[in-house]
């Protein structure tokens, strides 16, 4: 089967982001499984290709989502896809592919609830344009997968009419790369010290809920912090974190260092106000580190209290208690967090995704 993976990401680039892993992952799965991948994205062609083939419709590495949809519409008619499944991961850029009439099906994953992320970044005029392009998308799709129930459950909510495309999807996770080693030897690898540690790694923005993760440290004083991402809140975290002893900023990691960091630390904060189902809580689980988070999206469909963490209120004075249980307790937990996610390696995930496809175009 030949099947087009359409995101703005550029496949070349070492840096982290969820949806860059899901394509990744996506694609190293589904070739190896014997299917001719494309992916359409951002960037230059660098060295040899792996198990896909790359189209870029922007030299540019990082671009707007609204950039990349412009070019996306400028040369989708182009691109040399007949016969194939196209699958994008935002609604708006499916629409590009609604005048060809020589693919085979269209496939949209939903991560999550893309219009509350845009209302709070860009405000309600861009928000109601999203809208409309989501409208048109779900008419068009063939298929739609949502990576959580409460997506699920909403786009049927809201669009009864095509309720009958909603499927449940899956996020993925690499289970060779993210693999427990001794928690000793990935802090010293990233030069800290051996000792009880907190982690958050993601973007530093506002729907990750930072003021409740750092007003929650406050009260653990003692606790070793590490950071990574990057983001609008960066100098806050910083300067936050200035004020601490134990606290290390690791800025934007590429993605192979990732693993390091979820090693280094006992527990995961995820208190964001909104997720699907995030990547990093798959590879945190998968490194063998808990994960306290708020109930929000697909965290409650993986994680398991008191077995691989806890799930919470987002509340600066519980979130503060379920990490310093978790942290009392990581140990224990590392054998369960790693067998949580076995069922999300990508070549199972790829698998049940072709099913999929086949249904699709039958």
């Amino acid at each position: 089967m030949d099947v087009t993976l359409v995101a703005g990401v550029d496949p070349f680039s070492p840096r982290a982001s969820g949806i860059r892993t899901h394509i990744m992952g996506l694609a190293g799965a589904l070739g190896r499984l014997g299917h001719d991948v494309t992916i359409v994205g951002t960037g230059r062609l660098q060295g040899e290709l792996p198990v896909w083939n790359f189209v870029p419709v922007t030299r540019e590495s990082r671009v707007s989502s609204f950039r990349f949809l412009a070019a996306l519409h400028r040369k989708a008619r182009r691109i040399p896809i007949h016969g194939n499944v196209v699958h994008a991961h935002r609604a708006d850029d499916l629409t590009a592919f609604g005048s060809r009439k020589d693919l085979l099906a269209r496939i949209l994953t939903v991560h999550g609830l893309s219009t509350k992320g845009i209302a709070q970044r860009h405000g309600r005029v861009v928000s109601s344009m999203y809208l409309r392009f989501e409208k048109a998308a779900m008419r068009l799709a063939d298929r739609v997968l949502a990576l959580d129930r409460e997506t699920l459950s909403s786009l049927r909510s809201r669009y009864p009419e095509q309720s009958a495309k909603f499927l449940m999807g899956s996020g993925g996770v690499d289970l060779s790369l993210f693999a427990p080693m001794p928690r000793s030897e990935a802090r010293r690898e990233l030069g800290l010290q051996d000792r009880p540690t907190i982690a958050y790694l993601g973007r530093l923005v506002r729907e990750k809920n930072l003021p409740v993760f750092m007003e929650a440290l406050d009260s653990l004083p003692t606790v070793q912090v590490i950071v990574a991402g990057d983001g609008p809140l960066r100098e806050d975290v910083e300067a936050w974190g200035r004020r601490r002893k134990l606290f290390r900023f690791l800025g934007r990691l590429p993605h192979d260092r990732v693993s390091i960091a979820l090693n280094a630390a006992n527990v995961l904060a995820l208190p964001s106000l909104w997720e699907a189902m995030p990547s990093i809580c798959l590879e945190s689980l998968a490194c063998g580190t808990p994960v306290v988070a708020t109930r929000v999206g697909g965290l409650d469909e993986v994680i398991r209290p008191g077995t691989n963490g806890l799930l919470v209120d987002a509340e600066p004075k519980r979130f503060a208690a379920a990490l310093d249980h978790v942290l009392a307790t990581s140990e224990e937990m590392r054998t369960e967090s790693r067998r949580s996610v076995e069922g999300y390696g990508w070549d199972s995930v790829a698998e049940r995704l072709v099913e999929i496809y086949r249904q699709a175009t039958a």
